[in-house]
């Protein structure tokens, strides 16, 4: 069960193997229907958070 903006949502869970600036990650993660939003893959905080840097004031 994923809480959001949009309520309460039931969500897959899958493990994944992908490769980010040059580091490889195997982690799980929920999958959604970003079919029309501006972003087609969002990448969250428990992955960013392995040794990465995170400039807020950037867009």
């Amino acid at each position: 069960m994923i809480r959001s903006s949009h309520g309460k949502t039931n969500r897959q869970i899958k493990k994944m193997r992908f490769l980010l600036a040059g580091r490889k990650f195997n982690m799980n993660f929920t999958l959604a229907d970003r079919k029309g939003l501006k972003y087609k893959v969002l990448i969250g905080q428990n992955v960013l958070k392995r040794n990465f840097l995170i400039d807020a004031g950037k867009r």
